[in-house]
């Protein structure tokens, strides 16, 4: 009887620590072993509840202010063209001149660039810089693989221009002719002629031919009167032979034809002959230089002949027989 009580007062106890335990719920710091019935005693293992920590607030990132933009000033390269700004702005069909060195920016603020361009009815050259080039006085000049002859201002300067002892031929724009053939005369890949004598030549038949005839005349009208004043003003002189390794070329028309022209028409018959043929060149006829072993020379054009010889032969349908030495097309 008495152990029944017992029992039952152990078993009310191990019920209230249960209780007490479990009453006080999560984050209780210990474990109850509890004893069972019959002997052995209950294990109640107690697992504290892990502690929640509370979630902070995720940082907020101040956005930076937008830079204010700097204005464009000054020259600018912008991938292969250059422009020039003012507050932003691009000039225009305005020259200007930076650093010693003048600019032309175009219509749409490109500068010029690479060659020529034709600024108000005037062509200049430009080197890759976009600078205007200035070699101080005439010059051939290089850009971009072409030649183009200038003045001191990089201005182009078309026409005949002899320099440094080669002669040229400038287009308007300032090209140098290269690899072609000009009035009779032939540039090599350099840009200047082939034959410098023979380019002294010609231009030299051509002054003759302003100098003597009206500009308003037909071409045979100057031929006729430039024939004529050298058959009357040529200071004849016997000893102004070719040699004879001149002989064997074709070049020496042009030199004693050049040599008429500047020493005011002194010469013999193979001056006079080079110098009639040479005018008739330029006038635009085929002109002939017959040669003779009687130490003579004429010329013939289209079958006719134009000799200093037997009262003057102008355009002559005949002439004494001779026999040709040499026949060279001027």
């Amino acid at each position: 009887m008495k152990r029944k009580k017992f029992t039952v007062l152990k078993v009310t106890l191990t019920a209230m620590m249960l209780t007490a335990a479990l009453t006080f719920g999560a984050g209780s710091a210990y474990a109850a072993d509890l004893p069972q019935e019959g002997g052995s005693e209950p294990t109640v293992t107690i697992t504290p509840s892990p502690e929640v920590t509370p979630e902070l607030p995720l940082p907020t990132s101040t956005p930076k202010p937008t830079p204010t933009p700097v204005p464009k000033n000054g020259l600018m390269k912008e991938g292969k063209v250059y422009r020039y700004y003012v507050n932003n702005k691009p000039v225009r069909n305005k020259w200007k001149k930076i650093n010693g060195k003048y600019y032309w920016f175009k219509s749409n603020g490109v500068a010029a660039h690479d060659g020529y361009y034709k600024v108000k009815g005037v062509y200049y050259v430009f080197d890759k810089y976009a600078r205007r080039v200035a070699p101080g006085k005439k010059a051939v000049v290089k850009v971009n693989g072409v030649k183009y002859f200038v003045d001191a201002k990089g201005r182009a300067v078309a026409g005949w221009n002899e320099l440094n002892g080669k002669m040229y031929y400038v287009y308007k724009n300032g090209k140098c002719a290269t690899n072609e053939t000009v009035g009779g005369i032939k540039f090599n890949k350099n840009g200047y002629a082939s034959n410098l004598t023979q380019a002294r030549c010609k231009l030299a038949a051509r002054n003759f031919i302003a100098c003597h005839s009206n500009a308003n005349a037909s071409n045979y009208e100057k031929f006729r009167s430039c024939f004529y004043y050298i058959m009357a003003y040529t200071n004849f002189v016997g000893y102004m032979d070719p040699t004879p390794k001149e002989f064997k070329t074709k070049d020496w028309v042009y030199k004693y034809s050049l040599q008429m022209f500047q020493n005011g028409l002194t010469g013999n018959c193979y001056g006079i002959a080079s110098s009639v043929a040479a005018i008739a060149k330029e006038l635009g006829y085929e002109p002939y230089v017959i040669t003779i072993p009687d130490g003579h020379s004429f010329v013939m054009i289209n079958g006719l002949y134009y000799d200093n010889m037997y009262g003057t032969l102008f355009g002559a349908a005949t002439r004494p027989a001779y026999t040709i030495e040499h026949k060279i097309k001027f």
